[in-house]
């Protein structure tokens, strides 16, 4: 996802360093920036100590730390980062492919190759 908005996050030293996604004790953003999962076990995600929160940015933002706010606000905007909630990270496309060799099956007992419509193939390799 191309993250071009920057959103200032308060944290301790021992959050994690990721631009989309972030983990660590008391950790705050705002509210319509992403979500915060103050729960991590309820969302099947690891619970790393006591009181761990996550965020995750929304679409085009990512997140950063008020220190040295500009220089990485600059080195970041309009990047691809992975992570975070946008529909590129969210849905799996899934495509079935079928070739020719699926309208063949093979005859076990005499080694002789059937196409659907019935007619013999003997080898793989012919061109029909």
């Amino acid at each position: 996802t191309r993250v071009t908005k920057p959103v200032q996050i308060k944290g301790d030293r021992q959050t994690s360093t990721g631009i989309r996604f972030k983990y660590g004790q008391n950790i705050k953003m705002p509210e319509k920036s992403g979500i915060t999962i103050p729960d991590p076990e309820k969302s099947l995600l690891p619970k790393h100590d006591l009181g761990t929160n996550y965020l995750i940015a929304k679409s085009g933002n990512f997140l950063i730390y008020p220190n040295e706010y500009h220089k990485f606000a600059n080195r970041y905007n309009n990047s691809f980062q992975h992570g975070g909630i946008s529909l590129e990270e969210m849905v799996i496309p899934i495509a079935e492919l079928k070739g020719k060799m699926d309208e063949i099956r093979l005859d076990r007992w005499n080694d002789k190759q059937y196409r659907s419509d019935g007619r013999i193939r003997r080898k793989f390799c012919q061109i029909y």
